[in-house]
């Protein structure tokens, strides 16, 4: 509940003053799950982030001459405690140490990109494969592959 009402919550408590001073900035923080069409292991998790990026599209869209710039985060592997609630620690510690970004510079990414006026960003060298590689894919072999590659979740 959190993933989805946070931000939307956020979006409705700020968004009217924005509008009256024509403009400001949300940064809402997505995933890379957001962007496949489902995530056999992660699911909840997946849709979420996809609802905070089509809100987020949705508004960019909605208020397109307001003067509000609207940008979704959407991070690849990132070392945070995340990792661990979703009993993903092992995998990500089995990744490349150049895959996995630090918070610091997933931050200073998605805050660049804002800036610069960047309605997307995928943050990370697997978030950029992965995001550029989903669109040819159907989305049968998609899944197979998602499938395959994402890290299992352990029982329990």
């Amino acid at each position: 509940q959190v993933l989805a009402t946070t931000p939307a919550h956020l979006v409705h408590l700020y968004l009217p003053d924005m509008v009256r001073r024509h403009r400001g900035y949300v940064l809402n923080v997505a995933s890379l799950g957001a962007l496949v069409p489902a995530s056999p292991r992660l699911t909840l998790y997946a849709a979420l982030k996809h609802f905070v990026l089509v809100m987020n599209r949705s508004l960019r869209e909605e208020y397109a001459s307001s003067g509000i710039q609207f940008t979704a985060l959407c991070p690849g592997p990132t070392a945070t405690e995340w990792a661990s609630a979703a009993q993903l620690d092992s995998a990500f510690a089995q990744m490349p140490r150049w895959l996995v970004l630090s918070p610091d510079r997933v931050a200073t990414l998605g805050y660049n990109a804002m800036m610069s006026g960047r309605h997307v960003v995928l943050t990370g060298a697997a978030a950029r494969v992965t995001g550029a590689l989903l669109p040819f894919l159907p989305d049968a072999l998609a899944l197979k592959w998602l499938a395959k590659n994402e890290p299992a979740v352990p029982d329990g």
